[in-house]
């Protein structure tokens, strides 16, 4: 059965709750900043500063963040339908293509 919109969003929920909370917590700082100092450091500066100046929650969201990345490997590794968290939330499996065709036919067959 193909993934439907409610399945397509569980699947991706915490990672878009993640990157929304980081993507607000480094604007803060970019709001704060003046253009003079902004524009007076080189990217990688600026870079810094910012995570730097970023609300404490910031670290938090970000520490979740890969902690729910390497939980999602650690998963996929050691079950053995290669599930990964977010297909257990969403209650979803991958299957490869040609293996939906060969069911297809094996079951066309037994009708036959």
């Amino acid at each position: 059965m193909p993934v439907g919109w409610s399945e397509a969003i569980l699947r991706h929920i915490v990672q878009l709750v993640f990157g929304l909370v980081s993507a607000i917590a480094l604007t803060l700082p970019l709001i704060n900043m003046t253009d003079t100092d902004f524009a007076s450091m080189d990217f990688k500066e600026r870079s810094l500063l910012i995570v730097q100046l970023a609300p404490f929650w910031f670290k938090i969201a970000n520490w979740g963040s890969q902690v729910w990345m390497w939980s999602e490997f650690v998963v996929l590794l050691l079950n053995k339908r290669k599930r990964a968290l977010h297909d257990y939330v969403a209650g979803t499996v991958v299957i490869k293509k040609k293996y939906v065709n060969l069911a297809e036919q094996y079951a066309g067959d037994e009708r036959d």
